[in-house]
Parts: structure tokens; sequence; C-alpha cells
């Protein structure tokens, strides 16, 4: 395997170079390896013949390229809450796939399929007036794919004034703003339960009930952490989170094993949290 990786640097190195790029990078990338490793030349071939479903020529078609309008989409694949967007989508219709198609309004999975399909046993499109020798494609799918036709001018508006900015504060902190905010909804869930069938039978003041209630979000938030925390360093988080609920309900019943009343509503408590955090890893 090593070698093998050891081949592809050696070909990406040698021939593979923008500035001197004839065809595209991947014809560079096949001529290169033929011709450092000619031993595998088959080999390469049938390799680039099942990638792309036809044979190897230095020939390939233009790229069709689409621009879905007013789409908004991320840049990165670990920005899960859109912190890093670009205003409009583009793609390559002979590189696209099922899911580039689904984002032009009006077309379904099953049209995308179709077009996927006749491209694959057909090989590459030349023109989007090809779409027309695709069966059982209605002529409103066709209009709706041709309207996305790579548009220069639109393009070239939305970018005038339009600048790409990474914002690793942003990256960082969204996604623990949306932790937090979960988080607290679950926990008025969870305290409302304990306080309604544990806490309520003792008639505790106002006072006392805020006073809980804060003291039991900060034990929440505490589980929260060592949950986070089991979820990046183990495989099986949830065996750790069980062992950290165990010590915790050990602890409990260790302080309060003279308080009956403070026992019962910290382990009803604990169960309840445990459950909650275990099922979200799960």
């Amino acid at each position: 395997l090593q070698n093998q990786f050891i081949k592809y640097f050696y070909v990406l190195h040698n021939y593979v170079v923008l500035n001197n790029s004839t065809k595209s990078q991947l014809i560079d990338f096949t001529d290169g390896y033929i011709e450092s490793f000619p031993s595998e030349k088959n080999r390469i071939k049938e390799i680039f013949k099942d990638a792309l479903g036809m044979e190897y020529s230095r020939e390939l078609p233009p790229p069709l390229w689409l621009l879905i309008k007013d789409h908004s989409h991320r840049v990165l694949v670990f920005d899960l809450f859109d912190v890093i967007t670009v205003p409009i989508y583009t793609f390559d219709l002979n590189a696209a796939e099922i899911e580039h198609l689904l984002t032009i309004e009006g077309i379904t999975r099953n049209d995308a399929e179709k077009i996927i399909s006749y491209r694959n046993e057909n090989a590459f499109f030349t023109g989007l007036e090809q779409l027309k020798n695709i069966p059982n494609i209605t002529s409103e799918v066709i209009d709706k794919i041709s309207s996305a036709e790579f548009d220069q001018d639109y393009y070239d508006k939305v970018y005038q004034d339009f600048e790409l900015e990474l914002n690793i504060s942003k990256l960082i902190l969204k996604p623990l703003q949306y932790l937090f905010y979960r988080a607290s909804f679950y926990y008025l869930i969870i305290f409302g339960i304990v306080y309604f069938f544990i806490i309520k039978r003792v008639n505790p003041t106002v006072k006392e009930s805020v006073i809980l209630f804060v003291k039991y979000f900060f034990f929440w938030m505490l589980f929260l952490f060592v949950g986070l925390i089991c979820v990046l360093l183990f495989n099986q988080a949830y065996l750790y989170i069980m062992i950290f609920s165990m010590l915790m309900a050990l602890l409990a019943l260790f302080i309060y094993r003279k308080r009956k009343e403070k026992r019962l509503r910290t382990l009803v408590f604990i169960g309840v949290m445990s459950i909650a955090i275990i099922a979200s890893v799960i």
C-alpha cells in the first residue's frame, strides 16, 4: 500500500502540474501513470473505464456547469451549522451525483437517478440538449435543468462584493451554542419530572425551588461535559458515561445517607440524566 501511494505522489509531482497542463488533470495523471509504469497500462485503463463508464481517451467532453441561484451552502464538510457559506451552488453535470441534481428545485430523486443512470451508461453529456434522449424524463424536468445553465454574468455579480471569511471562533462557538440550547431544553424536561414527582411532595418555597433549579442545572452541565469528553475520547462512550453515573450515584448515597428525601431526588435526577445522555450518544 505504501509503495502504491509513492507511485501516486510520483506521478502527481511530475505530471499533474497545473501551469503546464494541456488537458484535464485526470488525463495528465493517467498519461503520466502509464508512461511511468507501463506494465500497469491495461489495469489503469480498466480503472478509468470502471470509474467513468467509457474507454480511456485523451479527449474528454467539456464540463457542463450548472448554477443554482439563491442556494446557500456550506464550504466545509464539518461545518454542520452553516457558519461559513457561499450564496450560490455550482456543479458539473458530467461529474454530478444524485444529491447535486436535487439542489435544483422541482427535481425528484427518481428524475435524478434516471439522469445519472443514463450518463453512466452512455458516457458523458456533450450538451444539455442530450437530456431529451433520456427515457421517461418530462420536458418540465429538462426545462428546470436547462434554466440552471451556468450564467457567468450572474456569477460575477454575486461574487463582486462577496468575501468568504474563515471564522474559526464561530465554527467552534456555534456547535457549543446549539449544544447549550438543546441541553437547556432537555434540562427543563428532566427537572420538571423530578420536581413534580419528588421535590413537590415536600412543598418547597419558591426560593428553595429556584436554588434547586440552579444547583441541578450545574449538575446537568457537569454530566453534559463528561458525556462530551467520553464521546470525543472513547469508541463506546456510553459505557464510560454509565461508569461515571454509577460513581455519582455512590457519592450521592454517601453524602445524603442520613437525608432520605435529598438522597431520593438526587438519585432520580442522576438516573434520568444518565438515560438522556446515553440515549443521545447511542
